[in-house]
C-alpha cells in the first residue's frame, strides 16, 4: 500500500478516526451506518455456521443486514443500497436488475463442506463485501442519467481514499476479534495490528520482562508486566507505564500518619502527635507513649509495675497518677 497509515497499521493504528461512534457513521445525506453491528453480525453468523454447519436458519441475508444497520429518517432515492433494495432497474445496467434482486437475498455466509471446511476468519472477513458496497454507495455514478439533474451532488463525510476504508474495516474487525479473544479464535499472523511487535515493554522502566500483551488495535493498547511493588497504569490516550504502588495508603492510617517511609520494601509510618502504633491507627495514650520520646510516659511516672495507676486523656500528653 502507498498509503502511509496503511503501511504502518501493523504496529498499531495511529490514525485519528473522525467517527468515534462506529454505530452511527454518517454515510450519505441523512443516512448513518452501524459498522460495529455489521462486523458483529458476521462474527455471530460465523459462530453459528461453525457450530451447526448443517443448517443456515440463523444466517441473515444481505438485505436484512442492511435494513438492520442502516438508519435514516427518510428514503433516499439516490443511495445505491436503497436502489438495490427497491428499484434495481434504475442502475446503469438495468438488464442486470434480476441479478441485483437475487444478490441482496443472498445469505451473508455459506457453509463449508465436510471435506473442505471454511476457517472462522474467512467467514468473518466476508464482511468486507458490505464495507466495499457502502463505499461504492457514496457515489452516484451507479444511477442512470435522469431528466432532472441532481441539485446537490453529495460528497459525503467518509474518505474517498480506498485504503482509509481498509483501515476502518481492519480496525473494526480486529476490535471484534479482541472482544472474543477468550474463544481463542485463529486468524492469520499480521492480519490485526499488533502494538507489541516493536517490543515496547523492553524500553519501559520498572518492567519485569519484555513480555507484552496486546489489548486492542491502537498503537498504545498493550500491557506490560511490572516489577514487584509496581503496577501497570494505562492512561486513555497514551502508552502505559509501571507506577510504584502506594502501599503506604493501604498500610498506614492516613488520618493518624504524618509521613510514610519505605525502607528495604517495608513501610514505616511516622505518626502525628496525637496518634500512636505501628500503623498510627490508635489515639495516643499518654500513659503508654508521649509525643516526645525524651519525656517519661505516665505508666513509668506512676510506677504502674509497683501498683500505681495512670489515667490519661487520649490524643494528648496529659495524665495523672492515682
Amino acid at each position: 500500500m502507498r498509503h502511509l497509515e496503511s503501511r504502518a497499521q501493523r504496529m498499531g493504528m495511529r490514525f485519528e478516526s473522525r467517527f468515534p461512534d462506529r454505530t452511527r457513521v454518517p454515510l450519505f445525506r441523512q443516512i448513518t451506518a452501524n459498522f460495529t453491528g455489521i462486523i458483529e453480525s458476521y462474527f455471530q453468523a460465523a459462530f453459528y455456521v461453525l457450530k451447526q454447519p448443517s443448517t443456515m436458519i440463523a444466517v441473515p441475508t444481505l438485505e436484512s443486514i442492511m435494513r438492520t444497520h442502516l438508519a435514516t429518517e427518510q428514503y433516499d432515492k439516490d443511495f445505491l443500497w436503497y436502489i438495490l433494495l427497491g428499484e434495481p432497474q434504475k442502475l446503469i445496467e438495468p438488464h442486470y436488475a434480476d441479478f441485483y434482486t437475487k444478490f441482496v437475498q443472498e445469505l451473508i455466509l455459506e457453509p463449508g463442506t465436510e471435506d473442505n471446511p471454511t476457517p472462522f476468519f474467512m467467514h468473518a472477513m466476508k464482511a468486507w463485501k458490505l464495507f466495499f458496497m457502502l463505499e461504492l454507495s457514496s457515489s452516484q455514478d451507479w444511477i442512470q442519467a435522469v431528466i432532472e439533474p441532481w441539485t446537490d451532488r453529495y460528497s459525503g463525510s467518509l474518505s474517498k481514499i480506498h485504503d482509509e476504508w481498509s483501515l476502518l474495516f481492519i480496525d473494526e474487525f480486529c476490535r471484534a476479534y479482541h472482544r472474543y479473544k477468550d474463544r481463542k479464535l485463529v486468524i492469520p499472523n499480521g492480519l490485526c495490528p499488533d502494538p507489541c511487535i516493536t517490543q515496547p515493554c523492553f524500553n519501559i522502566p520498572n518492567t519485569a520482562s519484555s513480555k507484552c500483551t496486546t489489548t486492542g488495535t491502537q498503537w498504545n493498547e498493550f500491557n506490560c508486566s511490572c516489577q514487584p511493588r509496581y503496577s501497570w497504569i494505562k492512561p486513555p490516550r497514551w502508552a502505559g507505564h509501571c507506577q510504584m504502588n502506594d502501599d503506604c495508603t493501604n498500610y498506614c492510617n492516613m488520618e493518624g500518619t504524618r509521613r510514610c517511609d519505605v525502607i528495604d520494601q517495608k513501610e514505616f509510618c511516622v505518626c502525628r502527635p496525637t496518634y500512636m502504633g505501628p500503623t498510627c491507627h490508635k489515639k495516643r495514650d499518654p500513659c503508654i507513649e508521649l509525643s516526645s520520646p525524651t519525656e517519661i510516659p505516665g505508666n513509668v511516672a506512676c510506677n504502674v509495675n509497683q501498683g500505681g495507676k495512670c489515667v490519661g486523656t487520649l490524643g494528648t500528653n496529659t495524665y495523672h497518677c492515682m
